[in-house]
């Protein structure tokens, strides 16, 4: 939980606990901004496939155990996926 969102959390910490706030958002609101960019973060890099990106937003090594995933079916005009 590296980077921005990292960075973001631990902003909302030190503030709360210096008993600041930032004007127009709650502590909540900060976690919540602080959680999406986490998750984001964290779902961008396992789509790239690339082990290293991964490993670097975990903050931890990583490898991949599982086999390349097959290609996702093309969508059809009108939003639904071919059948196979």
């Amino acid at each position: 939980m590296r980077g921005r969102a990292g960075e973001l959390r631990l902003l909302n910490e030190h503030t709360r606990s210096l008993g600041w706030r930032a004007d127009e958002y709650s502590v909540e609101d900060l976690q919540r901004v602080a959680d999406s960019l986490c998750g984001m973060s964290i779902r961008a890099a396992m789509s790239s496939d690339d082990a290293d990106i991964v490993s670097m937003v975990m903050g931890k090594p990583m490898k991949r155990i599982a086999p390349e995933r097959p290609p996702r079916p093309e969508r059809r005009p009108g939003g639904k996926r071919e059948r196979r």
